[in-house]
């Protein structure tokens, strides 16, 4: 199979490009804006009809959030029209048209979270151009998968300069000294970008999915949490404190957006608890300190 990723330079592309390299049946092709941008559409129609994939993963963003808020045309340019281009030209090719969406196309009002079918209320800028993103995926593919994620940690690509994910943040504000104070009055469903890209790519070979879905890490947690959580499985024996307000940001964030719902076929498999998959984030990408000579180590809850 082959398959085409938009958006492969930040987060997810990092995390689409190791998964791909695990699976002998994929051939994964990573186009840089050079050479397809989603927001031309000429520049769509000539590099999938050369390369002529099997499906198509949308995963281009305008990020973080905020910058939507600023940059609206931008966003629409990006999510909306560009989700258009493709998924036309998807069925022109008979691919599958995959538009990576997000928990923000909910008003974050819902107690019990949200369902696939749930009714959308984005209030966001950036929400409001992923459900017109959604929207055009599905009328302009026959054959389309629209999945949204939420709370996205993973690898940033290396030497790129591209923003490190919440949890790296917070640990090196660990590791700097830096208070380390995190809103806790969000709560959504933590996801690992490397679990993300596996429910894809199993989609995609099942074949058989189409629709809406949920794509998520199970379980659901405040940021303050996940912080406080990621803190302890690092080994870093520094204070997490809560806060209430939604500090530093443009856009104020849904306040509960917990998506639920369990994937088709084989992606469910990658549907772990968030806390699993934090842990072995963490193994790999940040190994714990080395403890001094006497010391006890970090104390767990209620010690």
């Amino acid at each position: 199979m082959r398959v085409v990723v938009i958006g492969a330079g930040g987060l997810l592309g990092t995390a689409f490009r190791r998964v791909a390299g695990e699976l002998p049946d994929v051939e994964a092709l990573f186009p840089g804006r050079s050479e397809l941008d989603v927001t031309d559409p000429l520049s769509v129609e000539r590099y999938l009809g050369a390369t002529a994939p099997d499906g198509v993963v949308n995963a281009a963003a305008l990020l973080p959030a905020d910058l939507c808020e600023t940059h609206p045309r931008t966003a629409y340019e990006i999510h909306a029209l560009g989700a258009r281009w493709v998924s036309r030209a998807c069925e022109r090719l008979g691919a599958v048209s995959v538009y990576i969406s997000t928990d923000f196309v909910f008003d974050g009002t819902s107690r019990d979270g949200y369902a696939p079918d749930s009714p959308t209320r984005p209030t966001l800028t950036y929400g409001i151009t992923k459900r017109a993103g959604e929207l055009e995926t599905c009328l302009g593919a026959s054959r389309h998968l629209v999945l949204r994620t939420a709370g996205l940690f993973g690898p940033p690509p290396p030497g790129t300069g591209v923003r490190p994910c919440f949890v790296d943040r917070i640990l090196r504000k660990a590791d700097s000294g830096e208070p380390v104070q995190v809103v806790d009055s969000v709560v959504m469903s933590p996801t690992y970008t490397v679990d993300l890209a596996r429910m894809t790519f199993a989609l995609l070979l099942d074949g058989a999915a189409s629709g809406v879905h949920h794509a998520v890490g199970q379980g659901a947690a405040s940021w303050y949490e996940v912080a406080a959580t990621a803190v302890r499985l690092a080994g870093r024996n520094v204070p997490v404190t809560p806060q209430r307000e939604q500090s530093h940001v443009a856009a104020t964030r849904p306040a509960r957006t917990p998506l639920t719902g369990a994937l088709p076929g084989r992606a469910r498999a990658h549907q772990r608890p968030w806390q699993e998959a934090l842990a072995e984030y963490l193994r790999e990408y940040w190994p714990a300190p080395p403890r001094a000579a006497g010391s006890a180590g970090p104390r767990g809850p209620g010690e």
